[in-house]
C-alpha cells in the first residue's frame, strides 16, 4: 500500500498560556500547513479530545512532557500517534536539575522525539539518561523566537498596530513573582496539577517557600522602583506587566493612585515590548526577548541570589544594582537616547546561543523536517486508517461527549483563586485571533499557502490548506 499523504495526517498543538504561546503555535501551524498536513490548536482539553477520538494518524507536539503524563503518554502511542516533545517553558534553563525535572526515565520510551531548544540541554540529558534512543534528543530551537528575527520582527509591530491600547515610548517593566504574588500557592497549584505529584514533594516544598521569601524581597523592591520612577519621570508612561500566573490586583492595589502607572494585561507580551523605550526586569524570559528585539533591556538586581534565579535573561541584559543607577539610566535614555550595554552585544548573543539555538536559524523548519522524517518511517502504510479527515463525520461524534467533558472539567475548578488563575492564563481564543495572526504572517511570508480556519470546538480550531 501506498504511504500515508501528510494531507490526512493530524498535528496536535495545545495552548496553556495564551499571551505566551498563541503566536508561536500559529507560526508553527503554517509551516506545518505548507508540508501538507492540518492542525488542530487550541485549548487542552479540546484538543486532547479530538485526538483521543479521531480516527486518523496523527502527530501530537506536547508543550512538556513529565512522569505524570506517563498513562496519557502511552494511551497516545498504542492508538498509533507519533509523540514529540516540545517544551514550551523552562526551555530556557541550562542547569541541571531544571533540565532533567521533565525527562524520567519512564518518560522517554513514551516520546518518539524530544525537540529541544539548544545542545547545552541535549548534552545535559545525554550525560545523565540512559535509555535514550539514537536520533530521539533533537537540537530544533524554539519557533517563538523565530519570530524575532530580522525578516519576522515587523509581526509584532504589525500586531501592535489591531491594539489601539498600545502606544510607544513608554517604560516597560515586566515581572515574574509568582511564588511570593502568585494567583495560586503551592496546594492550589496541587490541586490544579494532580498528575504532577513529583513536583510537590516536601523537598520541593522547601524550596517553594525558600523562593517565596527571595521573592518577597525583590517584588517589594520593584514596587518601590515603580513608584520611584513615575515620580522622577512624570511626564513618562510606566507599563506593568505581570506573569500570567501572578496577582494582578495587588499590583493595580499599589499603583492605583500613580496616574501614570498603568498596571495591564491585554494581549502578547511582545507587542507591548516592541513599542517600548526601554524593558527592565529582575530574571524574567522577556529580558531576552526584548535585548533580541532591539530594545533597551535592563535587568534591576538589587539583591540577587544565583541560585534563585535564571541566568540568561540577566546576561541578556544591562545589570543594574541600584535604584539611583537605574534612574539616571533611564534619564539618559528618554532625555539624551543614550543607551548601551557594558557586554559587546556579539558577546551576549555568543552566551545565548548554546541555549537557544535558533537565533540564526528558523526552529519551525527544523521542526518541520523532524515531523516530516519521523511521519515517514511510521506511516509507511495506511494501516486501516481512513485517507481523508471528515471534519463534519467527527464533529457529530465528538459534540455532546466534548460538551459533556468539557462542562465537568470546568465545574471541578470551584476554587475562586484557581478559577482566577485559568482566567489570566486561557482567556480564550477566537477564530478572529487567528485569522489577524495568519494576515500577518501571509504580508510577511509570500510563501505561505491560504490557509482555512475552522472551528471545531469551543477555543479550538482546525487549519488546512484551502
Amino acid at each position: 500500500m501506498c504511504p500515508v499523504e501528510n494531507k490526512n495526517i493530524i498535528c496536535y498543538l495545545p495552548i496553556e498560556t495564551v499571551a505566551r504561546e498563541l503566536d508561536a503555535k500559529v507560526y508553527l501551524a503554517t509551516e506545518l500547513v505548507k508540508k501538507g498536513f492540518a492542525c488542530v490548536l487550541g485549548a487542552k482539553g479540546g484538543v486532547m479530545l479530538h485526538m483521543l477520538n479521531i480516527n486518523a494518524p496523527f502527530v501530537h507536539i506536547d508543550k512538556g512532557v513529565n512522569p505524570g503524563k506517563i498513562e496519557f503518554l502511552k494511551k497516545l502511542k498504542n492508538r498509533g500517534g507519533i509523540v514529540f516533545d516540545l517544551l514550551e517553558e523552562g526551555g530556557v534553563y541550562s542547569d541541571m536539575m531544571s533540565v532533567l525535572l521533565p525527562y524520567h526515565e519512564d518518560v522517554l520510551p513514551c516520546v518518539d522525539a524530544v525537540l529541544l531548544w539548544g545542545e547545552a540541554q541535549k548534552q545535559i540529558i545525554m550525560e545523565n539518561r540512559k535509555n535514550i534512543r539514537d536520533g530521539q534528543l533533537m537540537v530544533t530551537g524554539y519557533p517563538s523566537f523565530d519570530l524575532l528575527q530580522n525578516d519576522k520582527l515587523d509581526y509584532y509591530e504589525k500586531l501592535s498596530r489591531q491594539n489601539k491600547e498600545i502606544g510607544k515610548g513608554y517604560i516597560l517593566i515586566n515581572t515574574n513573582f509568582a511564588c511570593f504574588n502568585g494567583q495560586i500557592g503551592f496546594e492550589e497549584s496541587k490541586r490544579v496539577n494532580k498528575n504532577a505529584d513529583y513536583l510537590y514533594v516536601e523537598e520541593q516544598r522547601v524550596k517553594y517557600q525558600e523562593q517565596c521569601e527571595y521573592e518577597k524581597k525583590v517584588y517589594n523592591y520593584f514596587i518601590e522602583m515603580v513608584q520611584s520612577l513615575a515620580k522622577q519621570l512624570k511626564d513618562i508612561r510606566i507599563v506593568v506587566r505581570p506573569h500570567p500566573a501572578e496577582n494582578f490586583s495587588n499590583y493595580e492595589k499599589h499603583f492605583e493612585e500613580i496616574s501614570n502607572v498603568r498596571v495591564i494585561r491585554q494581549g502578547s507580551v511582545r507587542e507591548w515590548i516592541i513599542n517600548a523605550k526601554a524593558v527592565i526586569h529582575h530574571d524574567c524570559t522577556t529580558g531576552i526577548e526584548s535585548f533580541l528585539m532591539g530594545i533597551p533591556t535592563i535587568s534591576y538586581v538589587p539583591i540577587l541570589e544565583k541560585k534563585r534565579t535564571c541566568s540568561l535573561p540577566i546576561d541578556a541584559s544591562e545589570k543594574v544594582s541600584t535604584l539611583n543607577s537605574l534612574i539616571q539610566m533611564m534619564d539618559a535614555l528618554i532625555e539624551d537616547n543614550v543607551f548601551s550595554y557594558s557586554e559587546p552585544y556579539g558577546d551576549k548573543v555568543q552566551r545565548m546561543s548554546p541555549v537557544i539555538a535558533n537565533i540564526s536559524f528558523k526552529a519551525a523548519e527544523r521542526i518541520v523536517a523532524c515531523v516530516e522524517e519521523i511521519v515517514k518511517d511510521k506511516y509507511k502504510k495506511r494501516d486501516g486508517y481512513r485517507q481523508t479527515i471528515n471534519l463534519r463525520l467527527h464533529w457529530l461524534m465528538l459534540r455532546s461527549r466534548i460538551a459533556k467533558t468539557l462542562k465537568i472539567f470546568f465545574k471541578e475548578k470551584t476554587n475562586d483563586n484557581i478559577s482566577q488563575y485559568q482566567r489570566n492564563k486561557f482567556q480564550g481564543i477566537s477564530r478572529n485571533d487567528i485569522c489577524r495572526r495568519l494576515m500577518i504572517l501571509r504580508e510577511l511570508d509570500q510563501a505561505m499557502p491560504d490557509v482555512n480556519v475552522k472551528k471545531i470546538f469551543e477555543n479550538t480550531y482546525l487549519l488546512q490548506r484551502q
